[in-house]
């Protein structure tokens, strides 16, 4: 699994294979009214993009030991993140 949600809570990452290493995905529609617009992932770091229909605060749920983060969004514009990953 690439991506996981809740209202309120984003997991990325949540059970990514071994042997997928780095990837990108777009476009996908989360609880909440938010949509990924665009995540990308190497051993380093996360890359998101997402985008809000109402503004609103959400939990990203990183690959252990990354810490989460609360993530502001405003209603209909795009937030991106770059993430650097602890190993």
């Amino acid at each position: 699994m690439l991506v996981g949600s809740d209202p309120g809570e984003i997991k990325l990452l949540p059970a990514l294979p071994e042997e997928w290493s780095e990837g990108t995905l777009e476009g996908v529609l989360c609880r909440g009214a938010i949509e990924i617009d665009r995540l990308q992932w190497s051993p380093d770091q996360i890359e998101v993009e997402l985008t809000s229909k109402e503004a609103q605060t959400v939990k990203l749920v990183l690959p252990a030991p990354t810490p989460a983060k609360e993530v502001k969004l405003p209603a209909g514009e795009t937030v991106k993140l770059k993430i650097p990953l602890k190993s």
